[in-house]
């Protein structure tokens, strides 16, 4: 996509503003961009730019167990490797941005291109933003700023990481205070307030933020969780993760059945999953686990399982 023109556009209330993203398989050149006189009001992300996409759409394989007969052409298509690699990565460059306003957003930049080729020659012009974060640009190089403003309640410039040559804005230091985060409980002070009534069967626990979870809860990506069991009773729980680049969120459901025995995990996304079910003595077996063991001294059988869609059966 080359020499197109954006202008004269207004967004309120949007998750996202102006937005790229691509993929190491798409190729191709985006150049000669010019968006202006754009104002946004309570969008999140005003300039969002994700070049590696959801990885696990945008490099997808077809599982083994799938007989020949049934994959069909169009899977063939998506599963084909570039060939060679360097063909497949798109280049964003010489894109302007100019005489554009923005006001309570959450997260002013966000940029994350590639270690082989940046996303470069991007110049901002009379741009002014008030956001609650900075933000950060991963992979950039040649970011000019004439007359852009930052105003945030930090006062903090924009996270660079791995780029070259980029201009900071005006950064202006509001006078409203940044929310600060209440005192993080730990993990055992969560699993009291969930389980205070004794009645939790089923504990979630997301490891890269430390985060036990309830029914319905949303979490952040990890490639890790944890399932606590806590009873052999039959229960049902679900929770969300993000989706793609973290706009769009899918359902994680456990469901638990034949009197605690069969644990059932869906979801949309792999992970590694530890799973720690209290038992008072050791199963005799376990179906369905990549490795488990059993603890005498928390009588916990803890189970490891790596997919997204599987099933646990406890003897």
């Amino acid at each position: 996509m080359r020499n197109i023109e954006v202008y004269g556009l207004k967004a309120i209330g949007t998750n996202i503003g102006i937005r790229f993203k691509s993929a190491k398989v798409r190729g191709g050149i985006i150049e000669n961009i010019h968006f202006h006189d754009i104002k946004m009001e309570n969008v999140a992300n005003p300039f969002h730019f994700e070049l590696n996409w959801y990885p696990e759409y945008s490099y997808c394989t077809i599982p083994d167990d799938i007989p020949e007969e049934e994959i069909k052409d169009r899977w063939r298509v998506l599963s084909q490797r570039v060939v060679p690699e360097e063909t497949g990565i798109p280049e964003f460059r010489n894109i302007k941005l100019s005489n554009i306003k923005v006001e309570k957003a959450e997260r002013a930049f966000y940029a994350n291109a590639y270690p082989e080729r940046h996303i470069h020659d991007i110049s901002w012009e009379n741009v002014s933003v008030e956001a609650e974060e900075s933000g950060q640009l991963t992979y950039a190089s040649n970011w000019t700023m004439k007359n852009v403003v930052l105003k945030t309640a930090t006062g903090q410039p924009i996270k660079l990481t791995d780029g070259n040559n980029i201009q900071q804005p005006e950064l202006i230091k509001t006078e409203s205070q940044p929310v600060e985060n209440q005192s993080e409980q730990t993990l055992e002070e969560q699993f009291q307030a969930i389980n205070r009534d004794g009645e939790a069967v089923i504990i979630p626990v997301n490891p890269t933020e430390t985060k036990a979870l309830t029914n319905g809860d949303s979490t952040l990506y990890s490639a890790k969780f944890n399932l606590y069991i806590l009873k052999k009773e039959d229960a049902k729980l679900h929770f969300y993760e993000p989706l793609g680049d973290g706009f769009y969120y899918s359902e994680v459901e456990v469901n638990i059945t034949q009197s605690g025995n069969m644990i059932e995990v869906k979801g949309q996304k792999d992970h590694d999953y530890t799973l720690f079910v209290n038992r008072a003595t050791e199963p005799k077996s376990i179906y369905g686990a990549d490795n488990w063991n059993y603890q005498e001294n928390t009588r916990q059988a803890i189970i490891e399982k790596q997919g997204k869609n599987f099933s646990i059966q406890i003897d």
